[in-house]
């Protein structure tokens, strides 16, 4: 909470923090409810954006700020993966054989990132991620993945795919560089952010 406490005093903008637990005992289903849920909260308030950042990700501190700039739709944080060494969560959408596959892109090693920003059929974790309210208006998360799982891999892929198929743009913030508890906290990655 220190990190997004840390972002929000260095863009400060009206807001309102909403903490939510359904994932603690529910796992992936608990993450896509709270997710929906608050997607719904934003729709009913008329929020202008919902920021989501998952409990085991750290934001640094210019990261509301640069996730805000620019015309996107989406815009996302990006983040070392749990299991690999430095390879982030992050790539491009591309077709191949009638199908689409998300792609850990050679751009994304963590050295290339920094000041980049990249646009076209981008994918990440949505572990740090502003969406706008207009995304909301009609679509959600699915959990239910069955029928999408020879497309795509997980509920955040598959929501970032339609999204950027029904039009709305991502952008994914190599400015942005996050955090991953446990294995990758943000002081471990102070290099990578520095300047930004």
């Amino acid at each position: 909470m220190d990190a997004i406490e840390a972002a929000l005093a260095e863009c400060p903008v009206e807001h309102e923090i909403v903490v939510t637990s359904r994932t603690v005992e529910r796992g992936l289903r608990g993450v896509v409810e709270a997710t929906n849920f608050l997607a719904e909260k934003c729709v009913a308030e008329r929020w202008d954006c919902l920021w989501i950042v998952e409990a085991d990700v750290e934001v640094p501190k210019h990261a509301l700020r640069n996730l805000l700039q620019g015309d996107a739709d989406i815009s996302l944080g990006v983040y070392p993966n749990h299991r690999e060494d430095l390879r982030l969560m992050a790539g491009y959408f591309v077709e191949q054989n009638n199908c689409v596959q998300p792609v850990v892109h050679s751009v994304f090693g963590l050295e290339k990132l920094e000041d980049r920003v990249f646009t076209g059929m981008v994918w990440a974790g949505i572990g740090c991620a502003l969406i706008r309210r207009r995304v909301f208006e009609g679509l959600r998360f699915v959990y239910d993945l069955r029928e999408y799982r020879r497309k795509l891999g997980v509920h955040d892929q598959l929501f970032l795919f339609e999204a950027q198929r029904l039009g709305f743009k991502v952008m994914l913030h190599g400015d942005v560089v996050c955090g991953h508890l446990p294995e990758w906290p943000l002081k471990k990655l102070e290099d990578i952010n520095s300047g930004c």
